[in-house]
């Protein structure tokens, strides 16, 4: 830098760099999978999953958690009850039922006990298509 540059050379001489933008799957940890005819509860409210992860799932339910908000679900895999509490990271309507008053609940899970996350992963193995969704 010499005598006569000052603050505003230095500003100006700055690049710009612009990140892409992110993308459902760029945040996404885990391929989540299509599954159907699989039923389960929310906070004891049934529920219908549509996608399943190791990360999570999303259902659709006539429920409405806030949120954030901290819940416990419930499923059967395998001939086991797969149990987890989980983070409500997505509420919206579920404009694919037919019928009204149904959401759609995307879940985060924490906490997956041990025989649990198996269940899960052995499931996942043996149902799940060779391609993960891509949505």
């Amino acid at each position: 830098m010499t005598e006569e540059s000052g603050p505003s050379d230095q500003v100006s001489r700055r690049r710009r760099v612009t990140l892409p933008a992110m993308d459902e799957s760029n945040r996404r940890r885990h391929p989540r999978y299509p599954v159907s005819r699989l039923s389960g509860s929310i906070e004891g409210q049934p529920c219908e999953l549509l996608r399943l992860s190791l990360g999570g799932l999303l259902a659709a339910s006539r429920l409405e958690p806030a949120p954030e908000r901290l819940i416990h679900l419930e499923f059967p895999l395998e001939g086991e009850v797969f149990r987890s509490a989980g983070r409500v990271a997505f509420v919206g309507p579920d404009t694919h039922s037919p019928e009204r008053g149904w959401n759609r609940i995307g879940v985060e899970f924490l906490a997956v006990p041990t025989r649990s996350r198996r269940t899960l992963e052995k499931y996942l193995a043996t149902h799940a298509p060779t391609e993960p969704d891509p949505g």
